[in-house]
């Protein structure tokens, strides 16, 4: 079953999409994307006019934590000291709405959570962003150069994006 609500794990990932321009196609997405207020915070006040737009057409939703949430999240952070704050507060969201939750890097993707949720990663968006948004197979690869040049964590996957794409002659198959 295709997610409808997806968390997105931290800033970064938010700071990388824009960056590479792939904020635009990422919300052409049939998803709504969900961080906290935490996240939110975070980002400076230019990001977030960026962002404004997302969230007047509520393909971006800011959820504002309870004090039973940041008391939650707060325990959370104590047992998981190598999250961050916001980290912590978006793996809470999604896994009390049981959304999955889209991650910026491997190292991050391969990270535990308990208990486990289903995690997204960059190959998954570069696929939705091929089938949904119509992205063609030059401008995808342009975009991932972009990616790595603003977050060079990425630069793994990418690579693999890049070879995968580049053996293919006819059409573009990315592996979830």
């Amino acid at each position: 079953m295709k997610p409808t609500h997806i968390a997105i794990q931290d800033t970064v990932l938010l700071l990388d999409l824009l960056q590479a321009a792939l904020i635009v196609p990422t919300f052409q997405l049939s998803f709504t994307y969900c961080i906290t207020d935490f996240v939110w915070d975070w980002l400076d006040t230019n990001h977030q006019k960026q962002l404004q737009p997302y969230i007047k057409q509520g393909k971006l939703i800011v959820l504002e934590s309870t004090a039973e949430d940041s008391e939650a999240i707060g325990e959370l952070l104590r047992l998981n000291p190598r999250f961050t704050m916001e980290e912590c507060s978006v793996y809470y969201v999604a896994r009390t709405n049981k959304w999955p939750m889209l991650t910026s890097c491997k190292c991050l993707y391969t990270w535990v959570y308990v208990p486990p949720m289903q995690l997204l990663n960059i190959t998954w968006l570069f696929k939705q962003l091929l089938m949904q948004a119509s992205l063609t197979k030059k401008t995808a690869l342009e975009a991932v150069d972009r990616l790595v040049l603003v977050n060079p964590r990425l630069r793994v996957e990418c690579a693999a994006l890049k070879r995968l794409w580049t053996r293919s002659s006819s059409e573009i198959k990315v592996v979830e």
